[in-house]
């Protein structure tokens, strides 16, 4: 997503959220700094944190869930069952090795098969939960993976969770 930012001569300027904390330079030959990334958002209308992130604090705060009813009926309860999310999942992929490459190497070093393509590249991250969910014992009792997905959505953060990574691996954890 790109964000307008407005120069001092009134002219606009679209920015991504990589330019944040960043000096740009405008045609009228001023220069000036894009706001963070939290501000940006703001000005935008988005949340200023990540769902990922808000749930990673909000955990560590104790403050989830913020539901007093059971996600699933709508009963008033206080139990929590325990779920395992799974949002993202870093990998590690090794650089190509070309066909010209071995057989020069093969040539020149008598090695068929040496291997040397360079460093691993790290993609993504690994983004995991085990998210407390209101769920009342007889929802516990006949929950599913799909089920508890379904009662993520009226968990307000946990909604958010799930549009952000809509491939989201739920696992509801028996207790």
């Amino acid at each position: 997503m790109d964000y307008p930012i407005n120069c001092e001569c009134s002219k606009v300027h679209r920015v991504q959220a990589s330019d944040a904390g960043r000096t740009i330079s405008c045609t009228c030959g001023r220069a000036f700094e894009v706001p963070p990334l939290n501000k940006l958002r703001a000005a935008a209308g988005e949340e200023a944190l990540s769902p990922d992130l808000r749930i990673e604090i909000l955990l560590g705060q104790g403050e989830l869930p913020r539901a007093v009813d059971c996600c699933r009926c709508g009963v008033k309860t206080d139990r929590r069952s325990t779920i395992h999310v799974t949002c993202e999942r870093q990998e590690v992929r090794q650089p190509p090795q070309y066909l010209f490459t071995r057989i020069a190497r093969a040539f020149f070093l008598g090695l068929l098969w040496f291997r040397s393509g360079g460093a691993p590249q790290t993609f993504g991250r690994d983004v995991a939960f085990h998210l407390p969910l209101r769920l009342c014992a007889g929802c516990a009792a006949t929950m599913t993976n799909t089920g508890a997905r379904k009662a993520m959505q009226n968990e307000p953060d946990y909604a958010r969770l799930l549009e952000k990574y809509p491939r989201t691996i739920v696992a509801f954890i028996r207790e």
